[in-house]
């Protein structure tokens, strides 16, 4: 079964990343960034693979270094796996039933927005499937893995997105409430590989589903949903921080920031808060008012004794936490540049990984 050789695959990444403890040395915690940074990186290992992923693509966009090129690799090499298997059977019913569900076990059922998705996506299951398809092309494409040994995959399933009606899921308005910044992502996915540019029409009615109008209306929560949306709107168009992006195409956005920074300090979290700050860092910037008071938000929220930023509830739990204190070191440590990929096709420690499988197909 492909699931069972896929679990071995992951089985045995898992051992390569036991091994290898010692990848990020540690750094003395003279400041906030810093002790962050040591924090996280000194117990990288012990979380799984798609956090590591997170947090060293990151780092590696911000420094550049080959050094966090492990944890993408192994992250990348799952991904073409599963996608591989995938498009090998998506003609198999039971098997994309299995997938579907699989992914609606992602969404955590005990958080409100959690509830929501799997709910929209259990009336619109095989949705999942395609968006989770969609994101995966996109990722190994930017890992420069289109010439690779997954050349094929990577073809096929760029066929098959570009056969999907996105449209029909982006556009969905009660999705867009529930999944504004995932939906964002997946527009800008679509324009990157070149299959259709809907991030006009997107725009568009996400204004008319979060118009400004109605911000006394929205609860906590749906107004973070709209300020977690905004920012995606930047992030994405900057390949998730891999470039820069001109700020007079995202002046909406970067205007009502600066219209409603106090809501947004007081009805938002710390990864929210991040992410408007890194907003205005994406654009240029690095001087404005916004990105200073963003910073000194975080600064406050920061737990010196435990070395990280706690959850809105005080939780101090590293791997759920990662998300948003990886944002913490970036909005406090801007680069002077960013770095595109990593791209993984020259990568000696990627070649050691697929070559041991290509011999065995052959």
């Amino acid at each position: 079964m492909r699931f069972n050789k896929i679990r071995m695959i992951s089985l045995a990444l898992a051992l390569v990343i036991s091994g290898s403890t010692g990848l990020f040395p540690a750094r003395a915690a003279d400041n906030i960034p810093a002790t962050i940074k040591k924090t996280f990186e000194q117990n990288l290992f012990k979380f799984g693979p798609e956090i590591q992923r997170h947090w060293a693509e990151r780092m590696f966009r911000f420094t550049g270094d080959t050094i966090y090129h492990q944890p993408v690799i192994i992250a990348a090499v799952l991904t073409a796996e599963l996608l591989a298997a995938d498009v090998a059977s998506l003609d198999d019913s039971g098997y994309v039933a299995i997938r579907c569900r699989q992914l609606l076990d992602d969404f955590n059922p005990r958080t409100r927005k959690g509830k929501l998705r799997r709910g929209w996506f259990k009336r619109n299951p095989t949705s999942v499937f395609y968006l989770r398809m969609l994101a995966n092309v996109w990722r190994l494409q930017q890992y420069g893995l289109v010439e690779s040994t997954y050349s094929e995959t990577l073809s096929r399933a760029m066929r098959i997105t570009a056969e999907y009606d996105y449209r029909r899921v982006l556009f969905d308005t009660t999705l867009i409430r529930i999944y504004a910044a995932q939906a964002v992502n997946s527009v800008h996915y679509l324009h990157s590989l070149e299959i259709v540019d809907l991030r006009e029409d997107y725009t568009r009615v996400f204004q008319q589903v979060f118009p400004d109008a109605i911000d006394d209306s929205l609860g906590k929560r749906e107004y973070q949903d709209k300020i977690y949306g905004l920012t995606h709107f930047i992030t994405a168009a900057s390949g998730y921080y891999q470039h820069d992006v001109d700020k007079s195409d995202f002046s909406w956005v970067l205007n009502y920031f600066e219209q409603n920074i106090e809501r947004i300090f007081s009805s938002t979290t710390s990864d929210i808060v991040a992410e408007v700050g890194i907003s205005f860092l994406l654009t240029g910037q690095n001087d404005h008012p916004i990105v200073r008071k963003c910073r000194k938000q975080i600064e406050d929220d920061f737990n010196r004794e435990a070395g990280m930023i706690p959850s809105p509830r005080g939780k101090l739990d590293l791997e759920s936490g990662e998300h948003r204190n990886i944002l913490a070191y970036m909005l406090l440590r801007w680069p002077d540049k960013l770095h595109a990929g990593p791209d993984l096709s020259q990568s000696e420690h990627f070649l050691k990984l697929v070559r041991p499988r290509e011999a065995l197909k052959k």
